[in-house]
């Protein structure tokens, strides 16, 4: 219970998709099986994450990967994603869960809400001394005076303590409509060797 606290899973998550997994097992459902692997796979990559303050982007994309086979198991072809990160950045330190906030928010503010769900991409490049990690969703975007929710002020709170004031995060609306969440943080930068993909 505190390692689901401290990794500020959604427990709206876990409810939903182990209430997918009870029916879809009473009816006989072969989606079962698939389902319950990636909530597995997705609770053994992300339980571990919070134990330290900065972490491999590599091992991030690990829970954010099991996150989204979880929901494209629940929504079908309503959620389409693609991932884009070279191999370079995978050993970049971040504050962990920074990235899966990011697509959370994504999914469900910008995929979950629209009848024919939306596209979601994930994708990072180096620039100007910086590696910048971008978060798009095909939704509304955010609204005009929204403020951050509780997971968002947390992430940039720990990304301004942990890598200083020349990371940033920022979101708003993406130059062909809807969301877009980046975070752009000093390359090269704190690094670890890479852990297992």
């Amino acid at each position: 219970a505190r390692r689901l606290a401290a990794a500020q899973i959604d427990p709206h998550f876990l409810f939903n998709t182990l209430a997918s997994v009870q029916h879809w097992v009473h009816t006989g459902d072969a989606r079962a099986a698939p389902l319950l692997d990636a909530l597995t796979g997705y609770l053994r990559a992300t339980l571990p994450m919070f134990d330290r303050a900065l972490h491999p982007l590599g091992q991030e994309l690990v829970a954010v990967r099991g996150y989204l086979e979880v929901m494209r198991s629940r929504l079908g072809t309503r959620l389409r994603f693609a991932i884009d990160i070279p191999d370079e950045l995978h050993a970049l330190r971040l504050p962990p869960g920074l990235l899966l906030t990011l697509v959370e928010n994504a999914v469900v503010h910008g995929v979950e809400p629209q009848i024919n769900g939306g596209e979601l991409t994930l994708s990072a490049r180096v620039a100007d001394a910086q590696a910048c990690i971008d978060v798009r969703d095909s939704g509304p975007g955010p609204q005009p005076g929204a403020g951050d929710g509780v997971g968002l002020a947390n992430s940039r709170a720990r990304l301004g303590l942990t890598l200083g004031p020349a990371a940033r995060l920022t979101l708003g609306r993406g130059e062909q409509g809807g969301g877009h969440a980046s975070v752009q943080v000093p390359w090269p930068g704190p690094v670890l060797p890479e852990g297992p993909r």
